[in-house]
């Protein structure tokens, strides 16, 4: 292999596939990053065996070929050396990447090619597409309810579902839920699958805020595929029976507030301040047209906060875990927000005023004296 590739698009590749890197493996080619030289493009390939990421740029390609490079040692390299042209020229005698710039030369111990493992980055079926900021809004949207106790690994992942209108995305950790949902127009089969919670947060790094640029997304029965034209990504799925979801969700509601979702929120990150026990509790009371927020520790302090909003249905005393709510409404892209309940028990709901793309579901708390 020898091949001729500006410094910063030999960067930009090793950044965009090395989180895919093994760091512990009994493997030494899923330590390291497959670089192969075709068609005039340089391509690189890292997997962890969990997840695979490939994307290929532009080069001036003199000889085709392929090498394995240690990632440790080759990401390094890459942002060190200045701008301008890199020569790359792979010994297959021993298996070493003569890397040159300039009178600058680095020698780099690599492996064969032919040792990284086999990865498809196509689902052989055809995908459904997609705007890649509605996924990466839809992953913003849910990705944090993802459960991190791994006593129910199904819900350590999110639900990926691909019907004849729309894509959901479906996380829960057992006290509260997050769905976002965006519309397409889609004429095959529907498509469902639990996508590990670490590969949802790895692709919406590479998913692009673009309006423009498009995603092809895809599932097989143990696998997904993201297709962002240059850049693919695949994950395993998670095995396991997601909950029934929908069944989670309240129909319908005692109470329904609208107010802002800034001053909800700021309210809530106030409120939280003096809240030191291990729920973090905050007070919430609506009635008439107020929302009134309180919290209180007796050796700090407490306080008090009132927001203006609009109220129907009957009053309401509820308590909650503070980084709950705040998580919830962080996920709201609306400025107002329709906080609904049926009593100081029962789930709460919280969704945008305008919309029903991102409904996030929380348990309140049982405070002390109820």
């Amino acid at each position: 292999m020898f091949i001729t590739i500006p410094q910063a698009d030999l960067t930009t590749g090793v950044l965009t596939v090395h989180r895919a890197v093994a760091t512990n493996s009994t493997i030494p080619a899923l330590t390291g990053i497959l670089l192969k030289a075709e068609n005039d493009r340089l391509i690189f390939m890292a997997s962890d065996n969990e997840i695979s990421i490939s994307s290929s740029v532009k080069a001036t390609v003199d000889t085709p070929g392929g090498i394995i490079l240690p990632a440790r040692y080759l990401l390094d390299i890459v942002r060190k050396i200045p701008g301008g042209d890199i020569k790359i020229q792979v010994e297959r005698s021993n298996w070493t990447a003569s890397i040159t710039w300039g009178r600058s030369q680095f020698i780099v111990h690599g492996l064969e090619p032919e040792q990284f493992p086999k990865i498809l980055f196509e689902s052989g079926s055809e995908g459904v597409k997609i705007g890649q900021s509605k996924i990466k809004d839809m992953i913003r949207g849910t990705a944090f309810a993802v459960a991190q106790n791994e006593s129910r690994p199904v819900l350590t992942g999110e639900l990926l579902e691909i019907l004849p209108s729309e894509v959901r995305m479906v996380a829960i950790d057992g006290v509260r839920l997050a769905m976002a949902k965006a519309e397409i127009s889609w004429s095959g089969a529907a498509q469902r699958a639990v996508i590990p919670g670490r590969a949802a947060n790895e692709v919406s790094r590479l998913l692009s805020s673009d309006l423009a640029q498009e995603c092809t997304l895809s599932a097989t029965e143990n696998q997904v595929f993201f297709d962002l034209g240059e850049t693919r990504f695949v994950s395993r799925l998670l095995e396991g029976q997601f909950p029934p979801y929908e069944q989670i969700i309240p129909s319908k509601f005692r109470t329904q507030v609208s107010l802002s979702t800034q001053d909800f929120h700021d309210a809530c990150e106030r409120a939280s301040l003096l809240s030191v026990d291990n729920d973090r509790t905050i007070k919430i009371e609506a009635k008439e047209d107020l929302l009134v927020i309180t919290s209180s520790t007796p050796e700090v302090g407490k306080v008090r906060e009132e927001l203006e909003c609009s109220v129907e249905g009957d009053a309401l005393e509820i308590a909650f875990n503070a980084r709950y709510l705040i998580d919830g409404l962080e996920a709201i892209n609306s400025e107002k927000v329709l906080f609904q309940a049926n009593g100081p028990y029962s789930p709460c709901c919280i969704k945008p005023s305008d919309n029903e793309n991102n409904i996030y579901v929380a348990m309140p708390l049982r405070t002390l004296g109820d």
